[in-house]
């Protein structure tokens, strides 16, 4: 009898180490770990590419054209809102920032960089981003953006300078959907692709070759037009000149 007890016992303790060891192994598992997409950055967006430097670095350039000095109208700050910045393939479109980012722009002409962002490999063909009005229970960062919560004190974009000798400050009070073809499509294998956006400063204050008052109210939806179609062209700039590139 004591030799079947004692069979029984070691029987189940086999039983348990077993059970043990296979509970540790799956522990270690790492199929079943939390960041399972193995892109790090917690979207889930990882295409299945498993890639993790793929991605965007997105610029923005202003056109080189000067002020126009026979009108004395000259430019000293531009700054925008922009959300909602996503690329698109065949596939459907990605993420690179959904939540309103200011934007300074360099008047000089030089590239600036914007935003950094990883996204799935793939051929884009692409930009999409909103000249952003702030919601009235949003917070921004810059203050200038939103004076208030009435709907004439939040603004997606403001421009400051002179005009025959007098300081403007112009603030469009609209947001504006935006929907730019790359010059070529963009192939991101594997690597980060810089892909900078063209900004035609000089169109904003013209109108049929005669230059606009910021200050005069009537001109606002002329300006606010100008400005949606002043973003002219996106393409791929790695060599961060301001031109697209050859390929």
């Amino acid at each position: 009898m004591k030799t079947q007890n004692l069979k029984i016992l070691t029987y189940l303790m086999a039983i348990f180490t077993f059970t043990i060891l296979t509970m540790v192994g799956c522990s270690n598992n790492p199929l079943t770990s939390e960041n399972g997409n193995g892109n790090g950055n917690g979207n889930g967006n990882g295409g299945g590419s498993g890639s993790e430097t793929a991605g965007i670095k997105l610029n923005v350039i202003t056109s080189e054209e000067t002020d126009d000095p026979s009108a004395n109208l000259s430019i000293s700050e531009a700054k925008a809102l922009l959300s909602k910045i996503e690329v698109e393939n065949s596939s459907g479109s990605r993420e690179i920032n959904m939540n309103s980012l200011v934007v300074n722009f360099n008047l000089s002409g030089d590239v600036k960089q914007v935003i950094e962002k990883s996204i799935p490999e793939g051929i884009y063909t692409k930009i999409k981003f909103q000249l952003h009005k702030p919601e009235d229970f949003e917070t921004v960062s810059d203050p200038e953006f939103k004076t208030g919560t009435s709907g004439n004190q939040r603004f997606s974009v403001i421009i400051k300078g002179s005009y025959n000798g007098s300081a403007f400050v112009y603030k469009s009070r609209k947001s504006v959907n935006i929907v730019l073809n790359f010059h070529q499509p963009v192939d991101i294998r594997n690597n980060m692709k810089n892909i900078t956006l063209l900004l035609q400063k000089n169109l904003w204050f013209i109108s049929n070759g005669i230059t606009l008052n910021p200050n005069d109210e009537d001109n606002s939806d002329i300006i606010d037009d100008n400005i949606k179609r002043s973003f002219a062209k996106a393409f791929k700039d790695d060599d961060k000149n301001g031109r697209p590139d050859d390929n």
